[in-house]
């Protein structure tokens, strides 16, 4: 099994480089033996700790590192211009000497398709012309592409990326037509990381099944999961589930006004609504949180119901740098080699 991690965050605005520390962390991470790292992507959204740019951070994260991989976890691919996209990303492929992988999903958030003059219910047709243009394109190099949304005719690819056919494009998303669209336009399926095991395991055999129905080989299922490890269950408790409740405040905002919640057990409602929910109870086929102990068995848990290729943690507890840094150390020096 794979691991890789969601980039955390640490910008100290003071600095001449304000967000050394975030480097750092990815080139330890790299030095643990993870094999990718992750940055997601919002617009308009100052404290949800994505990017705008995700591709200029990454190629930022490349320029000081050589072997981890460099996951878009998630490109709200809607929004843009498919040659747009495909020229950053392929301009990263480049710098990072085919490193890059091109993770993707519609987005829900209203403010984001208002803004660009998106209308949010063309998100999913959107979606699929952008994945098959970038496709053609990165097999033929060239574009060639038409579409209700855009016109591509007899124009050059330029970068060409080191991979060949391009980087992987990994779909995120948890709704049937999402796992379809990774099964009949993509190379893998990205989980959410709020559903729990069984519900994964339904979704990820589901992908599996989408594949075959279209004669297409299994891609990667990369489950992404909140995360934190520590010597003890109490100092894990105490990290992880203030971080979790203050996340799910932020995606409660976020998602006003789109009748949209990004939970669905009873256990995240009781968590997002300021309850004490103990670790045992909050990592039960949810979480990876605890002590290495804890944490490897509930990874094997998740390999023996789910059976993924790889699982992205989001590291979810004080953000400061000497405590991620401890806290991947822990996972890196005795989680990853009981899976390797």
């Amino acid at each position: 099994m794979r691991f890789g991690i969601t980039v955390p965050k640490i910008y100290d605005r003071t600095s001449r480089d304000p967000y050394r520390q975030t480097f750092d962390l990815c080139l330890l991470a790299e030095d643990l033996g993870f094999d990718f790292c992750s940055v997601g992507h919002h617009s308009f959204t100052p404290d949800g700790g994505t990017e705008s740019a995700p591709f200029v951070f990454l190629a930022a994260v490349a320029a000081r590192t050589s072997r981890i991989r460099l996951v878009t976890g998630i490109y709200l691919l809607p929004l843009h211009h498919p040659a747009a996209v495909a020229e950053q990303l392929d301009t990263l492929d480049v710098i990072s000497n085919g490193r890059a992988i091109m993770g993707v999903g519609a987005g829900y958030r209203d403010y984001e398709f208002d803004a660009f003059g998106v209308d949010i219910h063309s998100r999913g047709a959107r979606m699929n012309e952008a994945m098959k243009a970038i496709r053609t394109a990165h097999t033929e190099g060239r574009w060639n592409h038409e579409s209700r949304f855009w016109t591509l005719k007899d124009l050059p690819l330029q970068p060409t990326p080191i991979q060949r056919n391009g980087p992987p494009m990994w779909v995120g998303g948890s709704s049937d037509a999402a796992i379809r669209r990774a099964a009949t336009l993509g190379d893998g399926w990205m989980s959410d990381n709020m559903i729990n095991i069984a519900g994964e395991a339904e979704r990820a055999n589901f992908y599996r099944e989408s594949c075959r129905a279209t004669g297409r080989e299994t891609g990667e299922v990369c489950i992404l999961r909140t995360a934190w490890v520590a010597t003890t269950r109490k100092a894990a408790e105490d990290a992880v589930m203030p971080a979790m409740r203050a996340y799910l405040a932020h995606y409660a905002g976020a998602n006003a006004g789109s009748g949209t919640l990004p939970w669905e057990s009873d256990l995240m409602q009781r968590v997002a609504r300021q309850e004490h929910v103990p670790i045992e109870e909050f990592t039960r086929g949810q979480a990876l949180a605890g002590t290495p102990d804890d944490v490897i068995a509930e990874i094997a848990d998740w390999r023996d119901t789910v059976n993924p290729d790889s699982m992205e943690l989001m590291i979810t507890g004080p953000g400061d740098y000497a405590s991620v840094r401890e806290m991947l150390e822990l996972f890196g020096k005795e989680v990853i080699p009981q899976f390797s």
